[in-house]
């Protein structure tokens, strides 16, 4: 396997010290650890010796470090793929057209029309469900019949889902890594004339943006969509496939899951594929609405895992600083929430690296608490907005902020104000299925935030990794 650094990684002492990774981590290298971090970013592949992998393990999984797209698969044999379809026959016909694998496995889940075994190409099973299960259901019944038949690997592919030639082939190298369960592509939404295809091309739930991570709760990538994945099949049996009950967020679901269970996911936007949005308003405010319902039972299976904030004490300072007290006292209160970040990254990295690690962590909080307050906890924030002009007027400049940022790092081919508009009604309707289902689950668990006291250490035991490493040369 080669490796390729994290653009946001950083390097200082000569190598020896790497910042990065989400949540930000520090590792202090030995000189030999360092030279084999030196050789992996020219190229030299990762070799066999135990120490060697163990620190590139380490590395990949905090994120610093990316697999290479450049070298060929594992001889796992051929890979199958799973279309689950439910009245959408077009769609389906257009995903098996594209698709240059087989066999193929199309899952008519209950449509009203039952689909025909007989099929426009050679490698093509249709396989019927009388009652309709729901996306993950139908995605379990395909797995089923791919173990049977033989499968090592699956690629589930939606019905709303164009692939590129040479998808397959320029992601199974990640299944090199042993532990690697699943690896998605990036999902873009097919461009469009009108404002709602302008939108999602900038703002698709399923895009999950242009870098490559490691796949967990908390990271930089927290989940991906099944619309596009492909999975070990020995990983995905030994979790239990997709939760059938869930109608929305099953695929949130299984990947915490098999990250659970000890298993790494990946996202590669290396390789793009693209994805039909909906073409009408109502609809497609009632999808984010439905994926809004998700949140509340994901709560229940995984706790804090979809926590709409994690703050430590003096990032919460600073945000309540930012939403509920006067400016003359706001400014004081995210100073102090500065400093003692510093003082305590001071020691670990170094004067400028505090101070810019502390700065860009207070704007990061209060950013992704403001998207909460106007994503999951608007009925509160309205609410309290009807005792106090003051929280009632944040709440509208900082919805309107949140767009005009939005507008700023994904230029969409909109204006800046129809674009505020549309994120708010976005966020809006999000909210609303986040509020439906706790209504549903009498839980608050899905709003309630996490206060962490993050603790930025040298990371021991990636610095003694390499002991006794094999420095394979090739």
């Amino acid at each position: 396997m080669r490796l390729v650094s994290d653009a946001k990684l950083t390097r200082r002492a000569e190598g020896r010290q790497l910042i990065g990774g989400v949540p930000l981590r520090v590792v202090n290298l030995r000189p030999d650890g360092a030279a084999l971090v030196e050789d992996w970013l020219r190229g030299i592949p990762v070799g066999k010796g135990e120490g060697e992998r163990r620190l590139a393990r380490r590395l990949l999984d905090n994120g610093m470090l990316h697999p290479f797209g450049g070298e060929a698969g594992p001889d796992l044999g051929p890979v199958a793929a799973v279309v689950p379809m439910h009245n959408d026959l077009a769609g389906a016909e257009a995903a098996v057209s594209a698709l240059a694998v087989e066999p193929v496995y199309v899952v008519d889940d209950g449509s009203e029309q039952p689909v025909s075994d007989r099929w426009n190409r050679d490698g093509v099973r249709v396989i019927r469900r009388e009652q309709c299960g729901g996306p993950g259901a139908a995605r379990n019944t395909g797995m089923f019949h791919a173990h049977r038949d033989g499968a090592a690997l699956v690629a589930f592919v939606d019905c709303d889902v164009r692939v590129e030639s040479g998808w397959v082939e320029r992601l199974v190298h990640h299944f090199a890594d042993p532990m690697v369960a699943a690896v998605a592509p990036r999902v873009r939404s097919k461009p469009g004339p009108t404002v709602l295809d302008r939108y999602e091309e900038r703002f698709s739930p399923l895009d999950m943006g242009r870098a490559p991570a490691p796949v967990r709760e908390g990271g930089a990538v927290p989940f991906v969509p099944a619309a596009a994945l492909i999975v070990r099949v020995d990983a995905f049996l030994s979790v239990g496939g997709f939760d059938e009950a869930l109608r929305f967020g099953e695929d949130v679901d299984l990947v915490w899951r098999l990250n659970a269970a000890g298993w790494t996911v990946r996202y590669d936007p290396a390789v793009v594929v693209t994805h039909r949005p909906r073409d009408r308003w109502r609809g497609w405010l009632t999808q984010r609405r439905r994926y809004g319902t998700a949140a509340a039972p994901l709560a229940e299976r995984h706790g804090s895992a979809l926590a709409p904030a994690r703050l430590s004490p003096e990032m919460a300072a600073a945000v309540v600083g930012v939403f509920a007290v006067p400016a003359r006292l706001a400014i004081p209160l995210i100073g102090t929430a500065v400093r003692r970040m510093v003082r305590r990254l001071r020691p670990v990295v170094g004067p400028a690296s505090a101070v810019s690690i502390s700065a860009a962590g207070v704007g990061h909080a209060v950013r992704s608490s403001a998207s909460a307050v106007v994503r999951a906890w608007w009925p509160l924030a309205v609410l309290g907005g009807l005792f106090s002009r003051r929280l009632r007027w944040r709440l509208v400049v900082w919805t309107a902020l949140l767009g005009l940022d939005d507008w700023r790092r994904f230029r969409p081919r909109l204006p800046v104000g129809v674009t505020v508009v549309l994120r708010a009604l976005d966020h809006g309707a999000y909210g609303l299925g986040v509020w439906q289902g706790i209504l549903r689950r009498r839980s608050l668990a899905a709003i309630r935030p996490v206060v962490v006291r993050p603790s930025l250490v040298p990371d021991s035991t990636a610095s003694s990794a390499t002991t006794n490493a094999n420095r394979v040369r090739r």
